[in-house]
């Protein structure tokens, strides 16, 4: 079979040098654009794209980490209101379909909206949970323990443990930034 088949090229690669920012259009042509987006919180840098003639939004990973069935955990990685803030935006541009970064997309406004609630919810509900924790005296290395254990479901189990300890703990420490706790590790 191997000297069957076609001698095959290695691609050329072409310098592409684009630089896009909040508002920027790319035109794809034949009268497809792209308009881009600024939504931080699982990065400074991150970014989605917005195909307005499908309404279909690439949110990179702006819009959380989704585990069916029901399992998201919040990734703002970066900065906490951020996050929220980018959500927001997505949630305005109300998209028929969402594509994630990973995972596949989410097709329907209805599914779509409801993506980014749970993310939106997710958020909300870890934040009332580390503060109930710190206000119970637990340390970071203590709620991070427990984080992982009960947390690290579903697809974040093929995750080496020793990483989703170290992204809860990220987390963690972002919802504290977020509300102006400081805390020495123990």
């Amino acid at each position: 079979m191997i000297s069957e088949a076609p001698n095959l090229q290695p691609p050329t690669f072409f310098p592409l040098e684009i630089t896009v920012h909040e508002g920027s259009v790319l035109d794809l042509g034949k009268g497809m654009k792209m308009k881009f987006f600024e939504i931080p919180g699982h990065s400074a840098d991150c970014l989605a794209a917005f195909l307005e003639e499908e309404e279909l939004l690439f949110c990179s990973d702006g819009a959380g980490f989704y585990t069916p069935p029901d399992f998201f955990r919040p990734n703002y990685w970066y900065r906490l209101d951020e996050a929220e803030k980018s959500l927001d935006k997505m949630k305005a541009i109300d998209p028929e379909i969402l594509c994630r970064g990973h995972y596949g997309a989410m097709i329907g406004k209805d599914l779509a909206r409801k993506h980014l609630q749970m993310n939106r919810q997710s958020i909300k509900d870890f934040k009332a949970y580390v503060l109930e924790k710190i206000n119970g005296g637990y340390s970071v290395e203590e709620i991070t323990q427990d984080v992982t254990v009960r947390f690290s479901k579903g697809f974040l189990e093929l995750f080496p443990a020793e990483e989703n300890y170290r992204l809860w703990k990220l987390l963690i420490q972002r919802t504290l930034e977020h509300f102006g706790i400081e805390m020495e590790e123990r």
